[in-house]
């Protein structure tokens, strides 16, 4: 008898947003952007130069629908009665070339990707293991367990719920198609761990 145990999965969460954001895209094509990084070398993505873009009304109603995820991922992914709240929100557009290059979100615990407008053709996030380990087998197949690299793609009016110190990227845009996306940072809204177990950290 062989039994297989799965042991610590790192959950990601694609929900759709059903509404009509035409408004909220006008809104965000005006916004202001500048490189994200000014390196010779490297052509990566666009970002806003306000990265609160949440607090703004006319984006209320997609934070509501944030928010309502980020509830659905803690109670029934995390089973967590912790809440949180959205911290920092900033706009990405990525034009013909530029790409986003392999990063984690420090000071959160979820992050979300939220696509305004994309070529649905190509790869979209690729999230890398978390634990790849220090050797180098050689697979004959690829799957869950010994991928390096997962790719996860996404349509337009689709958000993307992941742990943030999950490792991810964006591949190079090859469309003519600009990329454009909003992306957030979460915090707990209260203390964390508890006075007991010498784990208290006071937040509020």
């Amino acid at each position: 008898m062989n039994n297989l145990i799965e042991t610590f999965t790192t959950p990601i969460l694609v929900s759709s947003y059903d509404e009509n954001f035409e408004e909220e895209k006008e809104y965000v094509n005006n916004l202001d952007c500048s490189r994200e990084n000014k390196s010779e070398t490297a052509n990566y993505n666009m970002q806003s130069k306000d990265t609160f873009v949440l607090k703004n009304p006319a984006l209320s109603k997609l934070k509501s629908f944030f928010e309502d995820r980020i509830k659905m991922y803690m109670n029934y992914v995390w089973g967590s009665s912790t809440e949180l709240i959205i911290t920092q929100s900033w706009i990405n557009k990525s034009f013909f070339g530029q790409e986003h290059q392999e990063h984690s979100h420090p000071n959160s615990i979820l992050s979300g990707v939220f696509y305004f407008a994309l070529d649905e053709d190509m790869p979209c996030m690729k999230f890398q293991r978390p634990h790849p380990g220090n050797l180098l087998l050689k697979y004959h197949t690829l799957n869950e367990r010994n991928n390096y690299y997962r790719l996860v793609p996404a349509k337009t009016a689709e958000l993307i719920l992941f742990p943030s110190d999950l490792r991810h990227s964006v591949s190079k845009n090859t469309s003519d198609n600009t990329r454009i996306s909003l992306s957030f940072n979460t915090f707990a809204k209260e203390s964390l761990g508890s006075i007991d177990s010498l784990t208290y950290l006071p937040l509020s």
